[in-house]
């Protein structure tokens, strides 16, 4: 497991990070960030690790609105 994705994994462990293989992704994205428990929200894509600690941080808050 590289280092960003043990961060990412341990920082945020309501959801799965999935690192993705060059071209894996239609658009380019590298990480898939998916919730952990059953969720009305399907997976979301990222571009960069810090766009993936974003979106993982914006599931945690709707999280907690529901």
């Amino acid at each position: 497991m590289d280092s960003e994705l043990q961060d990412l994994s341990s920082r945020f462990s309501h959801v799965t990070f999935t690192r993705l293989a060059p071209g894996e992704h239609g658009n380019g994205a590298v990480w898939r960030i998916e919730p952990r428990a059953e969720s009305s929200v399907r997976a979301l894509y990222a571009y960069s690790f810090e766009e993936a600690a974003r979106l993982a941080t914006t599931q945690a808050a709707g999280r907690q609105h529901c």
